[in-house]
């Protein structure tokens, strides 16, 4: 049973002399488990059952003891693939540099940031709009920001596309955003300077957020990674080089940060 396990996982091992590397998804773990559950019905298990229990045909019960005992067989084979896997990967630090994603991969990184700024736009012209005639000072003083807000990222970090295929010197990663706009394009264009936080933040996501933290921070994880971006000097660099460091973006910066 060890070895069936094996060879119903087989195609998903990679083995080599340095490490033992396990990629399978979960479409392909079903498909091996479903592998498995056919040998349980199959002349071949029987055979096993019968060996194993030294009779001539297998009664209801030996067959279920059967079943539960090579069951829990690929279980321990499952356990022992993650013990082997996780001790070759312990300590290892990912390497992964996202500027040496593809132009898709990359675009996909400008497209997430167009999108987190639109919710940021349609979320501050909402307040204003229902806010707009309140009497409430603190209220008001809120709609002054939020209008701030506004004003910021439709000055600084979005653009036109008709203006970033001229100008724009990662023009690759445009057409993942294109690809996705509704018949109103709704979706927006971020500029090459707030495009270049957006990968350093996603530099730092790879780094901060994968399997090696988790084993160390457990359910502090995200907790422990948020406080470190915000002390990470050279992103608050880029942050700062989306507003092109003059006087009233430094003012009004503060508003976002």
């Amino acid at each position: 049973m060890w070895f069936l396990s094996f060879l119903a996982f087989e195609q998903h091992i990679v083995e080599d002399p340095a490490e033992i590397d396990v990629n399978v998804s979960r479409s392909d773990f079903t498909v091996a488990t479903a592998k498995l559950h056919e040998l349980f019905t199959s002349a071949e298990f029987s055979h096993y059952l019968v060996c194993l229990f030294n009779v001539a045909n297998c009664s209801p019960a030996q067959r279920s003891n059967g079943v539960q005992l090579a069951h829990a067989i690929d279980v321990r084979f499952l356990e022992h693939l993650q013990r082997i896997t996780l001790k070759d990967q312990e300590g290892e630090t990912l390497a992964f540099n996202v500027e040496e994603m593809s132009s898709v991969g990359r675009g996909k990184v400008r497209h997430v940031g167009g999108w987190a700024f639109r919710k940021v736009l349609e979320n501050s012209r909402t307040y204003v709009r229902t806010n707009i005639h309140s009497e409430n000072a603190e209220t008001m003083s809120s709609v002054y920001k939020h209008h701030g807000i506004c004003e910021l990222i439709e000055e600084y970090l979005v653009g036109s596309l008709v203006m970033l295929e001229k100008v724009s010197l990662h023009k690759d990663t445009l057409q993942v955003t294109e690809a996705r706009q509704f018949r109103e394009r709704g979706l927006i264009h971020i500029e090459d300077t707030t495009y270049e936080f957006f990968m350093s933040l996603e530099g730092l996501r790879v780094q901060l957020l994968n399997n090696k933290t988790m084993r160390e921070q457990k359910g502090n994880m995200a907790e422990v990674a948020y406080q470190q971006l915000l002390r990470n000097e050279e992103l608050k660099l880029k942050w700062q080089k989306c507003f092109h460091e003059d006087d009233l973006a430094s003012k009004k910066v503060r508003l976002l940060s």
